[in-house]
């Protein structure tokens, strides 16, 4: 059953791909406009603080010319370019809630919230100075609605991955903090402090469960172990205009909830190194190609074995807001319990609606380190509505062929609906 709906799925998406693509405008030509510029995407995780701000402005148009929060604006827009002009401090807030339903699980419904205080404060150099230096923190809060968070809806019918990366239960903390210096013109760029590893390896276009896709097959990578925010460094140097090597180290222990000045000491590190090409297309745009290697060692108090492995990540416009990715990824399995996942789809940016809205279709699939499991399919599709300046809603569906895990042997097709709205000040 499972296998003619991800084979009628992966027909679906090829006939849309071809029609979108065939609809597009062609390539830039000295009698022809290029293409509009898509609507900006974060590039990291949705605790990537430099994507979350510079994402921030300018408001887009909505469905609506303005929402419940919309008599802020002038105001919060006023306070960040003060602070911005007086001390190169910028601040932001979100807060995003989420809701899901399964079609099998003891607890079908599950949902939580996410509100980030975000800040960036540049302390030497101006704005687009090659050697500025910048302080970053993010400060985090997870609840839920009800009986559980969205994190643990899939524990309820034994899939392999979870309906969501983020949107657990966390108490207030600041999650990460860290210094940022800009050296040689921005060839180089290091940073240190506590550190979201997410943010810095095996990233991909549409990773941020805020704001694209939920399901931790496409928000994060199932094969790959990173670590709890740990202390840590990382620096990434530009080869040329489209190149770029990156790498560091950080605390394999770390937590969010915790400083990490504890656990440093054990001496058991999470590290990585990734090589990156980022050209741009003309006529058809930008692209991210990005291979990673990493390793994580033994932790003793956790009882967790060493693990190791590789990532792939690719994506690339092709013309009229259309971006096909695809994601490859092979571990040892030890830590994960994923030795292999791959996964692939297409993002459909402004092509509905307006430039903001942003459509996704996706499929992977992962095969379990234990192999008395079988791989397991899935499916997601969402649409993502700027319903506000401020307010982002998004209706998705996740399609889970055969859970690995589902209790007493049965192994029926679950279907996941999710609603987000999302509010950024």
């Amino acid at each position: 059953m499972c296998a003619g709906a991800v084979k009628y799925a992966l027909v679906a998406v090829l006939l849309l791909f071809s029609s979108v693509s065939g609809a597009a405008e062609p390539p830039a030509t000295a009698a022809a406009p290029a293409d509009p510029p898509p609507a900006p995407q974060p590039a990291g995780s949705s605790d990537d603080v430099n994507a979350e701000l510079d994402a921030a402005r300018p408001r887009p148009a909505g469905l609506l010319p303005w929402g419940p929060v919309s008599i802020l604006d002038p105001l919060i827009d006023d306070l960040n370019a003060e602070l911005d002009r007086l001390l190169g401090l910028q601040i932001g807030l979100t807060y995003t809630a989420v809701y899901q339903r399964a079609s099998d699980g003891d607890a079908k419904d599950a949902a939580g919230g996410d509100l980030d205080l975000i800040a960036r404060w540049r302390l030497f150099g101006e704005k687009d100075s090659g050697y500025r230096g910048i302080l970053g923190a993010n400060g985090e809060y997870r609840h839920d609605f009800g009986e559980i968070p969205p994190r643990e809806l899939a524990d309820t019918y034994g899939s392999l991955w979870r309906t969501v990366n983020g949107f657990g239960l966390q108490d207030p903390a600041v999650v990460q903090y860290w210094w940022e210096q800009h050296l040689f013109d921005d060839a180089l760029v290091v940073t240190l402090g506590k550190l979201d590893a997410d943010n810095y390896y095996n990233t991909n276009r549409y990773q941020s469960d805020s704001t694209a896709f939920l399901s931790r097959m496409f928000s994060s990578n199932i094969a790959r172990n990173h670590p709890g925010n740990g202390l840590g460094f990382n620096f990434r140097v530009k080869l040329g205009t489209a190149f770029y090597v990156t790498a560091g180290a950080q605390d394999a222990n770390g937590d969010k909830e915790r400083s990490g000045f504890g656990t440093i000491d054990d001496h058991e590190f999470f590290s990585a190194v990734e090589g990156g090409w980022t050209p741009t297309f003309e006529g058809l745009g930008k692209g991210a190609h990005r291979l990673t290697l990493w390793h994580s060692d033994s932790r003793d108090d956790a009882m967790a074995p060493s693990d190791k492995g590789v990532g792939l990540s690719c994506e690339q416009e092709i013309g009229g807001g259309v971006v096909p990715f695809l994601r490859a990824a092979w571990a040892e399995g030890d830590v994960t319990g994923v030795e292999r996942f791959v996964g692939g789809g297409i993002g459909l940016e402004g092509l509905l609606r307006a430039k903001e809205d942003l459509t996704g279709i996706g499929i992977g699939w992962g095969d379990p380190a234990d192999h008395l499991y079988h791989g397991q399919w899935g499916i997601e599709v969402f649409h993502r509505f700027q319903l506000t300046p401020d307010i982002q809603f998004t209706m998705g569906y996740q399609y889970i062929c055969d859970p690995v895990k589902a209790g007493g042997g049965h192994h029926d097709p679950v279907g996941v609906f999710s609603l987000r709205v999302r509010i950024a000040f």
